[in-house]
């Protein structure tokens, strides 16, 4: 027996191949489908809720960036994407815990050493965490709405449009707008800091 058409989503590797092709639907789709996996694994190598959501976000900047690179006669998708989750973990529990170069206010490189937690905020991974806070800052509301419903509480694009009584097509048009701001500024940021 065939679904209807409503409950039918395509395969992982059909997503996969439309994110190549750039369909930032596609990229919604994916992230609707395995965000729960991605901040699982994260959350279980970081343990802390912070590190695991930057974690996540950091992991679908890579699908968009590298989907080309998946090789379906090497593996499924989903192996393809707990490796993505799992690398983009342990790198930031690395930062986390070794020395790391650090630009200062007045623009000079300092290395710091291996930091305490407390004093996290001082490193790569806390000025990463500032600068995704401050694009969050810079959303709208409404965007911002989705993309905490989304990427931090892990809510289906459905069940944001029924929690926020909002349609299905403007919660997907606001996280994608949303996602195309966060992109950029990411990205004006570690072309900042190499």
């Amino acid at each position: 027996m065939e679904l209807p058409a409503a409950e039918w989503e395509p395969p992982l590797d059909e997503l996969i191949q439309n994110i190549i092709a750039r369909d930032e639907s596609a990229l919604d789709a994916f992230y609707a489908r395995t965000c729960n996996r991605v901040f699982g694994i994260a959350l279980k190598i970081l343990t802390r809720q912070e590190p695991a959501e930057e974690a996540t976000l950091e992991v679908y900047a890579k699908v968009w960036q590298r989907a080309a690179s998946f090789q379906a006669e090497k593996g499924k998708v989903i192996i393809w994407l707990n490796t993505l989750a799992r690398n983009t973990a342990l790198d930031i529990r690395r930062r986390e815990h070794r020395g790391i170069a650090v630009q200062t206010d007045d623009g000079q490189w300092i290395e710091t050493t291996s930091v305490p937690p407390e004093q996290e905020m001082n490193t790569y991974h806390g000025e990463r965490r500032r600068r995704i806070q401050h694009l969050l800052s810079e959303l709208s509301q409404e965007q911002r709405r989705v993309i905490e419903a989304a990427y931090f509480k892990g809510l289906t694009h459905s069940e944001i449009a029924e929690a926020l009584d909002m349609p299905l097509g403007s919660v997907k048009t606001r996280i994608r707008s949303a996602l195309v701001t966060l992109r950029r500024g990411l990205q004006d940021f570690q072309g900042s800091i190499l």
